[in-house]
């Protein structure tokens, strides 16, 4: 009997741990690469020439890459090394690192095309992220 009540105290404990993890595990991990691009043309923000290049990611570390001509987006596989790897991007909210890209005129010059509202894209990103804690 000691045996039985033991072993029923064991599970019972072991699927209160399963369920209890289940409910404070939801983070902006659920959210893609996509769900951002996505936002950023709700929002009315420029992203033009959309491409997957998670392929670039094996070198990175990332998880997956949205590029645009605007924008890329990197994904992380925890917000530890979104924040490890910040310091190479120009944003980071959560576990996504965002980077404004340059395009370059016949001279050499930078030029953005057309330059991009900046403070916009880190908003409507923090948003979102907010909005799956």
């Amino acid at each position: 009997m000691k045996k039985y009540i033991l072993f029923l105290f064991v599970s019972i404990a072991f699927i209160m741990t399963a369920c209890s993890g289940e409910e404070t595990s939801k983070n902006d991990n659920s959210l893609s690469t996509d769900d951002v691009l996505t936002a950023f043309e709700e929002a009315g923000l420029s992203v033009p020439e959309p491409r997957d290049n998670n392929h670039n990611c094996d070198d990175l570390g990332c998880t997956a890459l949205k590029t645009t001509e605007a924008v890329s987006i990197y994904q992380w596989p925890s917000e530890d090394e979104a924040k490890k790897n910040a310091e190479y991007f120009d944003y980071q909210s959560g576990t996504f690192t965002i980077r404004f890209n340059k395009s370059h005129t016949a001279d050499g010059e930078i030029e953005y095309q057309p330059e991009p509202d900046k403070q916009s894209y880190k908003d409507v990103l923090d948003e979102l992220v907010s909005s799956q804690e």
